[in-house]
């Protein structure tokens, strides 16, 4: 397998047919049928079926296409840095963020800091943590930033990543406009007893966080449906499909993102959640990574205050 064929196999996919792909690539459409069929040859087994006038992958070429584009997104980071090694007084920085951080809190962050070095070139990978963790590793990403409750499994957990808090904030509870309940100052565990409730597939140790708190007060829920993203659970809310706890930093999301339809109340008993950081290993030696980190927890309370409002504690 070479560059060439992985570039050909996923302007096929993406593009759906062998000519479309030719186009894109400004080559023959013989050209990619022979770079087809040597992959093909070399992998042992079909990638495409023909559908009509289309090429449709099959199974193994779409797990093969998910794979293919995280290579191909790493050589033309490689590439960029290459790149940045002529420009005098810039850099290249790689700052993954999960899904909380994601809509505001990070891109807030990165303008703020490229302001004062604008010769930077930042590339913003939002992914979730899994993903995070594997790049940061592995030195794709310099710098990963998510979200960890007390039960959490994320960056400070794998390997060797030494992890740093910028800043805490707490779990809210999110209702429809209009609910019953966004008549309260405060929403308690109890409270939610028997109502219709948005759960969050995608952080385990915040889910468990959640539902001991629950069946501590003594409240069942009925679960109503699912997301995979606070922030896409808070939009189900904005929708009045039911009530979600989430972090403060993805309701306020949601709540931009959704004008409205969103009602945030203090969640009781108290649950909190760390933001937290990991330079990869790779990093030690990028004076934009240091630049950034130090940057981080100078800045990254103040800019968690204007999101969120209220006091928080750092740590």
């Amino acid at each position: 397998m070479n560059l060439r064929q992985i570039e050909t196999f996923l302007a096929v996919i993406e593009e759906g047919t062998f000519s479309a792909g030719a186009a894109r690539l400004k080559v023959s459409q013989p050209t990619v049928s022979k770079l087809i069929d040597a992959l093909e040859r070399g992998l042992g087994y079909k990638l495409f079926r023909r559908v009509g006038a289309r090429m449709v992958p099959t199974d193994q070429g779409m797990a093969l296409y998910r794979e293919m584009t995280r290579v191909k997104r790493g050589f033309d980071l490689l590439l960029e840095q290459a790149r940045d090694l002529k420009l005098d007084g810039g850099g290249r920085l790689v700052v993954g963020a999960g899904s909380a951080l994601a809509p505001a809190f990070m891109p807030r962050l990165i303008a703020r800091f490229v302001a004062l070095h604008p010769r930077a070139h930042v590339t913003f990978e939002a992914d979730g943590a899994r993903y995070l963790i594997e790049q940061v590793l592995k030195g794709s990403v310099d710098i990963g930033f998510a979200t960890r409750t007390l039960r959490s499994r994320a960056l400070a957990d794998v390997g060797t990543l030494a992890a740093e808090n910028v800043v805490s904030g707490r779990e809210v509870c999110a209702v429809p406009a209009g609910h019953r309940l966004a008549r309260k100052a405060a929403i308690e565990a109890a409270d939610l007893d028997g109502e219709g409730f948005i759960g969050n597939t995608a952080d385990l140790g915040s889910r468990r966080d959640i539902d001991a708190t629950l069946a501590a007060a003594g409240a069942r829920v009925r679960v109503v449906a699912e997301a995979s993203t606070p922030v896409a659970a808070c939009a189900l809310v904005a929708q009045g499909l039911g009530v979600t706890i989430a972090s403060d930093l993805s309701a306020q999301a949601a709540m931009v993102a959704n004008g409205g339809g969103i009602v945030v109340r203090p969640f009781q008993p108290a649950l909190g959640y760390n933001v937290i950081f990991a330079m990869s290993p790779a990093s030690r030696d990028n004076p934009l990574a240091a630049a950034f980190r130090t940057f981080a927890l100078k800045e990254g309370p103040g800019v968690h205050r204007e999101l969120v409002g209220g006091k928080t504690a750092t740590g």
